[in-house]
């Protein structure tokens, strides 16, 4: 059943020809069925967990999530490029291994650790001319699929995180995006403090007292030039809602400007749930089940989270787009704190880690009357994917650089298809069940852990000792892939420092 199920799902994908359209559409195409390409639709969220979903077993339901999951393809095993949002966004908007230009590992931004003057004045500095440009970022040299898209007459729009580049020439509407509406950094403040029915925690942080980014308070007075959000090239005035719903309704409001008879990508990347913990009352007010209030506000921005992929399909159908578009709903990595606010399931650890949970997310694909409705596919893809699925049904023409694959081939490519990563001093890669870990330990000591998916996808038994061979194969597997990569053109000054299974190492 499952060969049948994907021999439909590669079928559809492979084919962009127009299925039969929508009932009393608003507006009649002059392109014939040859020539329509579809519109895509691409909603990110931000450290997600692989268990926070209801459709992954999460413990509240996401209803639209799970209609989308209903009208779609449900992955489980997709993995982000990184643990971490930067360079996971760098592959996911590039279709390359981010390591192959350098681009490794997260970064700040203009005024970080320069004279003491911090990231609000830094970025004041920086947006006056005093400071030059960071160098850091996705280099204008690597395409990403928003040019190439615009290159191949798709209206393109990008709504929320960027995280690619401070820099001019790095900046969204640089990099093939007609309109642009969110924030250059890794974080801002959903609401300001005079937001009505807001829930919040006091402090920002990933623990309690510690500060994220010097953000300060999760319901700022304004916010700081860093944090600024952006309508086109300059600063937007603060909004006056709650961040998730705004960035909703931008993309709602492009929906229905567009035109039926040409194709528009749209990039939606919402900040939730990253932290700072932020919900608004009314989805706060239906978790009473929940009595942890962290966890609480964290399920109650999933459930904005939900509404707000409900209120895009609805802008589809009502324009009767919703016959030829792929929606594609994915996150950059785990969630940061699985067991005290979010889930990553069975899965170990979290965000800036290598284990599944860092790395593993939740992918769900729909295009009605292609992909087959209701099925789910355990076959190993990645983010990477992405990018050549959306070329390839874009008709852009062919990118022989790209390390993703189009996602109906990537399961019957090669069963054993293996996934590699680095960021900075250590490196992972799976290869059909076994995966292993190759840590750079404090005192300099290279250590593995090798983990077989299949038996143990929690990640509690290292094999390493009982498979030396393995180990060997796959350590130099790894340096194969390794020599075709840039060195990092960044170092992050602040390791976090962990201990697994007794090895210490910094996780950059």
């Amino acid at each position: 059943m499952r060969a049948l199920v994907y021999s439909i799902v590669s079928s559809a994908l492979l084919s962009v020809a127009a299925c039969a359209p929508a009932p009393a559409p608003p507006a009649q195409s002059n392109a014939t069925v040859s020539d329509a390409r579809p519109n895509i639709v691409l909603i990110v969220a931000d450290d997600l967990g692989w268990g926070d979903l209801s459709s992954y077993g999460g413990p509240v339901t996401t209803p639209n999530l799970d209609q989308l999951a209903r009208d779609g393809v449900r992955y489980t095993q997709a993995y982000a490029s990184a643990y971490q949002c930067s360079p996971s966004r760098a592959g996911l908007m590039t279709g390359r291994y981010q390591e192959r230009f350098g681009h490794e590992s997260n970064f700040r931004g203009p005024g970080d650790g320069v004279g003491g003057i911090g990231l609000a004045a830094g970025m004041k500095a920086f947006e006056e001319g005093a400071l030059g440009p960071t160098g850091m970022g996705t280099p204008r040299g690597v395409p990403m699929v928003s040019e190439r898209l615009k290159e191949a007459g798709y209206h393109t729009a990008m709504f929320g995180k960027w995280h690619l580049g401070f820099d001019p020439g790095m900046r969204p509407r640089d990099r093939g995006f007609d309109e642009f509406f969110g924030f250059l950094a890794g974080s801002t403040s959903y609401a300001l403090s005079n937001t009505p029915d807001i829930v919040s925690q006091s402090r920002v942080g990933n623990r309690e007292g510690e500060d994220d980014e010097g953000m300060g308070s999760s319901l700022p007075d304004q916010r700081s030039p860093y944090y600024a959000l952006r309508d086109g090239d300059g600063i937007a005035a603060d909004q006056g809602g709650y961040l998730t719903d705004v960035l909703s309704d931008r993309a709602v409001s492009f929906i229905k400007r567009q035109d039926a008879r040409n194709p528009f990508f749209l990039y939606l990347a919402h900040l939730a749930p990253h932290q700072p913990l932020t919900a608004l009352q009314r989805n706060f007010d239906r978790l009473p089940q929940i009595t942890d209030r962290r966890k609480r506000i964290y399920y109650a921005m999933i459930l904005s989270l939900d509404e707000s992929v409900g209120a895009v399909r609805a802008a589809l159908r009502e324009k009767g787009l919703d016959r030829n578009t792929i929606v594609i709903f994915t996150s950059d990595n785990g969630c940061p704190r699985p067991g005290i606010f979010c889930s990553n399931g069975a899965l170990r650890e979290g965000k800036q880690s290598l284990y599944e949970g860092g790395l593993r997310v939740p992918l769900i694909a729909s295009w009605p009357g292609r992909l087959a409705d209701n099925s789910i596919e355990d076959g190993r893809v990645s983010l990477l994917d992405l990018a050549p699925t959306f070329l390839k049904a874009a008709k852009a023409g062919p990118d022989r650089n790209l390390d993703g694959i189009f996602l109906p081939q990537a399961r019957s490519a090669d069963p054993a298809r293996a996934l590699f990563w680095r960021h900075q001093v250590h490196s992972a890669m799976i290869e059909g069940p076994w995966k292993l870990i190759d840590y750079a330990s404090v005192e300099g000591r290279r250590v593995p852990f090798l983990f077989n998916l299949s038996a143990d996808q929690g990640e509690k038994m290292n094999k390493a000792d009982e498979d030396p061979a393995r180990v060997a194969r796959m350590r130099a597997a790894m340096r194969k892939w390794e020599s075709g990569l840039s060195a990092p053109r960044w170092v992050p000054p602040n390791p976090k420092r962990r201990t697994y299974d007794g090895v210490t190492v910094d996780m950059y």
